[in-house]
């Protein structure tokens, strides 16, 4: 085996571990991602609507409405890391298609809507909203897509330019 191709192939290896690195990282922001929306969404409302009030207070300054900050876009927002997360550790390392990148971040954020849902059903502090899950959702699709764009824009070829070498004449 001569240098080069072991050099190509330590390379390779390299990349390999690079890549496996940066899959545990997005997998693990994903799981953090889960354990704070449980932890948020399962303490009880009052202390939820205390934690939030310097928030709102000031949202209201504006002229926007609690229900508009914390119902929809609270909503949407908390669930953007999570869908980006999953799309990106799905996709790494791999050639997956944008629909299945897509799919794996809106059905991870669907169903972790799903669940916090259901444990707020049984809780006495707590209420379920189908739009809550409608609205999580939406938000894991637009991480998703984020995560999508930006693969896209890793994959796209180089425009190759003819070589010139030094002395050369152009057309010639």
């Amino acid at each position: 085996m001569t240098s080069r191709s072991r050099g190509s192939d330590q390379g390779s290896a390299d990349s390999g571990d690079r890549t496996g690195k940066i899959l545990r990282v997005w997998w693990f922001v994903a799981a953090v991602s889960v354990l704070w929306l449980l932890w948020m969404t399962q303490r009880p409302q009052h202390v939820v609507v205390a934690d939030l009030a310097p928030l709102t207070e000031m949202a209201n300054e504006h002229g926007i409405s609690t229900h508009m900050l914390i119902s929809i876009i609270g909503n949407v927002v908390v669930f953007v890391p999570l869908g980006l997360a999953v799309a990106r550790s799905l996709a790494l390392g791999r050639d997956a298609s944008a629909g299945t990148v897509l799919l794996g971040g809106t059905v991870a954020g669907a169903l972790v809507s799903a669940s916090i849902e259901l444990l707020q059903s049984v809780s006495t502090s707590r209420f379920t909203d189908w739009r809550d899950l409608a609205l999580n959702t939406l938000g894991a699709l637009l991480g998703a897509v984020v995560a999508a764009l930006l693969i896209r824009s890793g994959r796209r070829p180089q425009r190759s330019r003819p070589q010139t070498w030094v002395g050369q004449e152009d057309g010639g």
